[in-house]
């Protein structure tokens, strides 16, 4: 994958192994009371806005519509990983990731991940070889 594909800024050497946006089982999950109310957009602008990337060496999770808040963790910090699926997740083939460190009280979670175990696999690999 090039760095041109990716929605965030890597690091020389930088080797982009997932990027994906959350589909709208996230935005459903997070928000479904208004997304109720506001089903035809709302929910394609959050996913479109969105990205997770895993890289060789960073979890980094970039959203935003109006503003952009950019959150990344070096894999080598991450201490914890839970899965999970909601519900509507479940029902859209669907699930989450949660990061977490030791360092912070801030978790990172990818919403609405088609492939949420294999990100979790690929985080486990590179911790396992370094």
């Amino acid at each position: 994958m090039s760095a041109s594909d990716v929605s965030v800024a890597l690091m020389e050497g930088e080797q982009v192994e997932i990027n994906e946006s959350p589909s709208i089982a996230a935005y459903l999950t997070q928000n479904f009371l208004v997304s109720l109310i506001t089903f035809g957009i709302a929910p394609l602008l959050y996913a479109k806005q969105s990205s997770f990337v895993v890289t060789d060496e960073r979890v980094i999770l970039r959203t935003g519509i109006l503003r952009t808040d950019t959150t990344e963790y070096r894999i080598e910090d991450i201490q914890q990983i839970n899965t999970g699926q909601s519900i509507i997740e479940k029902l859209l083939g669907a699930g989450n990731v949660t990061f977490s460190t030791a360092a912070t009280s801030t978790d990172i979670t990818f919403y609405g991940l088609k492939d949420y175990q294999s990100v979790t696999n690929t985080i486990r690999n590179y911790q396992r070889e370094s």
